[in-house]
């Protein structure tokens, strides 16, 4: 899925209103693990402006989308803070 405004705000809303969708948020686990979450499946999405798309089942969906606007927003709302960097 393309990183764009239209498509963004169709995830919010499922977020928000659909209980079959959520957000799952990673980020590494220490200092050690931070270059190679970053070069590798971060960095291939943010390089392609896409976010992951994975059917979990029938009933549960798993987006992958790397840090940007959206994250920052989402984070912001549920006061869960935001970017350290």
């Amino acid at each position: 899925m393309k990183i764009e405004p239209a498509a963004m705000e169709v995830l919010s809303a499922k977020v928000r209103t659909d209980p079959r969708h959520g957000l799952l948020l990673c980020r590494p686990a220490s200092s050690a693990h931070a270059d190679l979450f970053r070069t590798t499946l971060v960095q291939y999405f943010l390089d392609k402006q896409a976010a992951g798309i994975i059917r979990v089942s029938q009933n549960a969906i798993l987006y992958l989308v790397p840090p940007g606007d959206f994250v920052t927003e989402h984070l912001a709302v549920r006061n869960w803070g935001g970017p350290t960097e």
